[in-house]
C-alpha cells in the first residue's frame, strides 16, 4: 500500500505547481513543525504526506496536513479537526475565483483562497485516490476479521433457529477456512 500511495503523490508533486501546496520530504522543517504541533493531532512529522499551507505570510499554521493515516484541518478562527482517511467517503472540490472548498462525506471541511483553485482541485483528486487505496487495502488486509465477525452473525442465526444443523456446519466451514 505505501508503494501505491507513493506513485500517487509522485504523479500529483510533478502536476501541482503551487508554493503553498508542499509534499514531503520537501517540507521546510519549520513549516512543517508548525503545522504539526498547530493541528496534527497525534500524528508526527514523519507521517506527514502533504501540505497545504493556507496561510499568507506562509508559517503554516493554517492549513491541510495529509498524513498516512489522516487528513487534518485547521482553518482560520476554527478549531482544528482531523478525520481519519479510512472514514472519508466522499471528497468534493468547488472552486471559486476568489476561493477553494474541500467538502468531504458531505460536510464543508477547508476554504482556501491562497493556494490556485486548479491545484486545490489536483490535490482532492488525489486524496481521493489514496483514499481509495487505503479502502482496497483495508478491504484486503482483514479477511480474517471479517469471517470472524460472519462466524459470529451465523451463529446467532443458528441459535434463533433460522438455519438449519446442516447448513450451519455447511457455512461455518467455509467461514472457518476463510480464517
Amino acid at each position: 500500500m505505501e508503494e501505491q500511495i507513493q506513485e500517487i503523490l509522485a504523479t500529483y508533486r510533478s502536476s501541482i505547481n503551487d508554493d503553498k501546496i508542499l509534499f514531503s520530504p520537501h517540507i521546510p522543517p519549520k513549516k512543517l513543525t508548525n503545522a504539526v504541533s498547530e493541528f496534527g493531532g497525534n500524528d508526527g512529522v514523519d507521517d506527514v504526506l502533504a501540505l497545504i499551507d493556507n496561510t499568507v505570510f506562509g508559517n503554516a499554521k493554517d492549513g491541510l496536513l495529509l498524513t498516512r493515516s489522516a487528513l487534518h484541518v485547521h482553518n482560520m478562527l476554527e478549531a482544528p479537526f482531523h478525520l481519519l482517511l479510512s472514514d472519508i467517503k466522499d471528497v468534493q472540490f468547488q472552486g471559486g475565483r476568489l476561493e477553494s472548498v474541500l467538502t468531504i462525506n458531505g460536510t464543508y471541511v477547508f476554504r482556501s483562497n491562497v493556494p490556485k483553485s486548479s491545484n486545490v482541485a489536483l490535490f482532492a483528486e488525489m486524496l481521493t485516490a489514496i483514499v481509495d487505496t487505503v479502502k482496497r487495502h483495508a478491504s484486503n488486509a482483514c479477511p480474517s476479521q471479517s469471517a470472524k465477525e460472519s462466524l459470529r452473525e451465523l451463529k446467532e442465526l443458528f441459535d434463533e433457529g433460522f438455519l438449519t444443523e446442516a447448513e450451519y456446519t455447511q457455512k461455518r466451514q467455509v467461514l472457518v477456512a476463510q480464517i
